[in-house]
């Protein structure tokens, strides 16, 4: 109810007509941007892209015009990063891009000018970099991310070296090891996504004491901590895999039940929905690595259900389609590995489909025509497999 009366109140202000006076247009702008929130909170997000842009456009205009006052200008640097984040999560890369750059050039412009504290400014811009090599890692551009990374590395190391009691800058630190431990992985190299992963989790173990438990980073802790079972059984070093595994599983038991609530409190956010369905996938993944196939099997259903509800009712945003393409992948090697041929075959058609159909919507987008092609190797692995033949875990 709070949000249905804050989206018709952010509506109405935004619907105004603008005045000549630049505080009539900057509250203008800035009832945009509110609704542009709301809009994306509640999973409409076109809606959402078009109110972002109306705030960007406004505030850039406030800025140009009267460029005195740095406050239109950090405005618009808000207003971009905001809008940057939205297109990237809807598969918008080259959109994603242009704005971050826009946003990275605002930044430079405020410093250039003096108008703010200059290491206020090189954490932004380390902010910022790192946001665009999340971009372009997920666009399966390997190389440019990890400079983007490294850039970003750079800038929060002096940072946290110069203003040690600054929690912001080993958040920074701890999610370029996290990034670069994925990226190592995907590379094929085990021992580095280890080094990196151990880093990750040692700078977030830090930081969740130093704030008292904050939620934000216990999420980090336990993100981190799901990724070191797989990389465990990636080195061969299969103990340490299963006492990763059980920790992340006890982790996962005492969070399902929130998260279940949280859900069926409020279905219409989709945000609540996809960490259900994250949750779910994850205690799935543990279990078969754990060889108890049927429970692992189970969370899987509960997190497929999920998943074609919100691909249903979003059906704008890739990521949900991409997450319920992986989900039936890891299906298929589930009940191929317990035997079951022509469910694992019937189960990765079912992925195919989803990687086919991505792909074709975002042809720009290498990492899914790389999808496409490693889930035509495991089908075809799959459709030549004998029953009892062993099998390793994607």
């Amino acid at each position: 109810m709070l949000l249905e009366s804050a989206l018709a109140h952010c509506e109405r202000l935004a619907g105004q007509a603008p005045e000549v006076d630049p505080e009539s247009l900057a509250q203008l702008a800035q009832a945009r941007y509110r609704l542009g929130e709301v809009y994306e909170l509640i999973g409409q997000h076109q809606e959402a892209i078009a109110a972002y842009v109306q705030a960007r456009d406004g505030f850039t205009t406030l800025s140009q015009v009267h460029s005195g006052p740095p406050a239109y200008q950090e405005l618009t640097q808000s207003s971009l990063e905001r809008l940057g984040e939205l297109y990237r999560q809807l598969g918008y890369y080259s959109e994603a891009i242009d704005t971050y750059i826009r946003a990275e050039a605002v930044i430079e412009s405020l410093a250039a000018k003096k108008h703010r504290d200059p290491l206020v400014s090189q954490a932004e811009l380390a902010n910022v970099k790192y946001k665009l090599g999340v971009t372009y890692s997920e666009m399966g551009l390997t190389r440019k991310a990890l400079l983007l990374f490294e850039d970003a590395r750079d800038r929060w190391a002096s940072l946290r070296e110069s203003q040690p009691d600054w929690h912001g800058p080993q958040g920074g630190l701890a999610a370029y090891w996290q990034s670069l431990a994925l990226a190592y992985r995907q590379q094929g190299n085990p021992e580095k996504a280890l080094t990196a992963c151990n880093a990750a989790l040692m700078l977030w173990e830090d930081l969740y004491s130093a704030v008292s438990g904050d939620a934000q980073y216990k999420q980090r802790v336990v993100s981190v901590s799901h990724e070191l079972g797989p990389i465990y059984d990636d080195l061969g070093r299969h103990e340490e895999a299963k006492r990763a595994h059980e920790e992340s599983m006890r982790i996962y038991e005492d969070e399902l039940s929130l998260l279940r609530g949280m859900t069926e409190a409020r279905p219409d956010l989709p945000g609540h929905q996809i960490a259900l369905a994250e949750t779910l996938a994850n205690m799935g993944v543990i279990l078969t690595r754990l060889d108890n196939l049927d429970a692992g099997l189970a969370r899987f259903d509960e997190a497929r259900e999920v998943l074609i509800a919100l691909v249903a009712a979003h059906p704008d945003v890739p990521a949900y389609q991409a997450t319920l393409a992986a989900l039936w992948e890891k299906t298929g090697a589930a009940l191929q590995h317990l035997g079951e041929n022509e469910e694992a075959l019937a189960a990765w058609e079912q992925a195919r489909e989803l990687h086919t159909a991505l792909s074709k919507a975002y042809p720009h987008v290498p990492k899914y025509l790389l999808n496409l092609a490693r889930n035509w190797n495991h089908h075809h692995r799959a459709s030549t497999s004998r029953q009892g033949q062993g099998h390793k875990w994607i």
